[in-house]
């Protein structure tokens, strides 16, 4: 069972991508990510026993980076923050596509120039899963989302991709 959260956007998009999930999905409030993935009856809010998948599009990851939140901590890492703290897994799935500006303090997302060279974005997202433990998932665009979204649900099912559903005791 997967759980969008209410705030995730376009409203078409999740229409779309629960119709793709079928029973599979449903919408609810998620203290923290975009998509809880679990397979047991319990709780969205039970014990460690999921994944939590953090959706970014490249200028919001960007943005995130730079922007901090009241307690003064990027609001990335905020976010991903309160994504370990409620799941065994993690995963950033980083959407859009992102190129190295023509300058090296620069990098083109979606279309833009954006004030972070490209290089650093790539340290950024080393960082995350080399000193956090959250996996990055890099997708094109929202089609290929939706695709991920749905193997990364038949996936974590399946007891041999590391046990991360626990049955509730």
């Amino acid at each position: 069972m997967i759980t969008i959260d209410t705030r995730e956007k376009p409203t078409d998009y999740v229409a779309r991508l629960l119709k793709v999930l079928g029973d599979g999905g449903k919408v609810g409030t998620l203290r923290a990510g975009d998509y809880l993935f679990c397979s047991c009856s319990g709780s969205v809010h039970s014990p460690k026993y999921h994944t939590l998948v953090e959706r970014k599009r490249v200028g919001n990851l960007v943005s995130s980076f730079y922007h901090r939140v009241a307690s003064g901590r990027r609001e990335l890492a905020d976010q991903l923050g309160r994504c370990k703290e409620d799941a065994d897994r993690v995963v950033l799935l980083v959407e859009g596509d992102c190129r190295p500006g023509l300058d090296p303090s620069s990098l083109f997302a979606e279309g833009f120039r954006r004030k972070m060279a490209y290089v650093a974005l790539q340290g950024i997202l080393l960082s995350l899963q080399h000193e956090l433990g959250v996996e990055v998932l890099w997708t094109a665009d929202v089609e290929a989302t939706i695709a991920v979204i749905a193997w990364l649900d038949d996936y974590l099912r399946k007891p041999q991709h590391g046990g991360w559903f626990k049955e509730v005791q």
